[in-house]
């Protein structure tokens, strides 16, 4: 059987990607139709047994997991829809938005359970990763008319938004000193990219570079993404694939021995993923690119079907 990891990796996606979409409803219904296809397939097709057992346990392996999800996280977060919670954990973003008053996303635990919301806490003396205790009223998130934030905020695992905190406390400085220090980095590049391109030049710049689109004017933003564009203001794959292509590129100029160069993009990849703030597109592309760039390491020919099922079932792990 050739190309296991193209059967096994869609296989698992697939199955994903149908109980996210079906939000879990359908998943007995998935389970019972794969395992009747599968009787079905390894007796009329017994040239391709290995293949369609191979499709059945991934595909039951995911829509398992995603079972399993629903149950344990989705479930009893949903639950907490108009109750008053406390979360402890870390300040992943902030911004003050005035009044002694700072919107603050915490990444931490509720109930036991790991996850993010963002609340409005009375503090304007905030940096990253400070630890914070938070008490408030969460709500489930749901679409809108403006934006269909329950559907865009599904994927990345974040179900509940909070309001005004009621309580609040910061009790800890640097729960993660590295990427608390990469991040105001980034925010100081935001600084001086702005000063020293005024106006709309400096804002759609930042915006590309760092991310931050607090610069942009509706305006703007609205004839990028009616222009079909809006995308190249969200530093995404796209911007790693081509800075790797290029750091690449220059590298074999002077270095012949692949394992080198391999391990210096490597860690190149890690610097732009971690600079990004981990953002999804990102590592989702860091990935790709460290899988498909290391078929020589086992003396294979990268195939990109082949790298595409296994970071599939990579990144779709957790």
């Amino acid at each position: 059987m050739t190309r296991k990891c193209v059967w096994a990796g869609f296989s698992y996606l697939v199955a994903l990607w149908l109980c996210a979409a079906f939000r879990s409803s359908c998943n007995y219904i998935f389970a019972l139709a794969a395992v009747g296809f599968g009787i079905v397939g390894l007796a009329a097709a017994k040239k391709y047994r290995v293949h369609i057992l191979t499709c059945l346990v991934f595909f039951l392996a995911g829509v398992g997991y995603n079972t399993l999800y629903t149950k344990n996280v989705y479930d009893r977060l949903t639950a907490l829809d108009g109750q008053t919670v406390e979360m402890v954990g870390y300040v992943k973003e902030f911004s003050y938005v005035g009044s002694d008053t700072s919107k603050v996303t915490v990444c931490g635990r509720v109930n036991g359970i790991k996850t993010e919301i963002t609340f409005f806490v009375p503090y304007d003396d905030i940096s990253y990763y400070d630890r914070i205790r938070v008490e408030g009223k969460v709500t489930k998130l749901t679409d809108s008319l403006r934006f269909s934030s329950e559907s865009y905020y599904y994927s990345k695992g974040v179900f509940l938004q909070g309001g005004t905190a009621q309580k609040a406390e910061v009790y800890g400085k640097n729960a993660c000193p590295v990427m608390r220090e990469i991040k105001e980095y980034r925010d100081r590049m935001f600084v001086k990219i702005n000063k020293v391109c005024k106006g709309e030049t400096g804002a759609f710049l930042s915006a590309m570079m760092c991310g931050d689109k607090s610069e942009m004017t509706e305006g703007m933003k609205t004839s990028l993404y009616r222009s079909g564009i809006g995308h190249i203001l969200a530093v995404s794959g796209a911007h790693l694939v081509i800075v790797t292509t290029f750091f690449t590129a220059v590298l074999m100029k002077f270095i012949k021995d692949r394992r080198v160069v391999y391990i210096l993009t490597l860690l190149e990849i890690a610097g732009f993923t971690v600079y990004a703030g981990f953002s999804v597109s990102v590592v989702r592309a860091a990935v790709m690119l460290a899988v498909s760039n290391s078929g020589f390491l086992f003396r294979r020919q990268s195939d990109t079907a082949n790298s595409l099922g296994l970071c599939g079932f990579i990144l779709t792990l957790s």
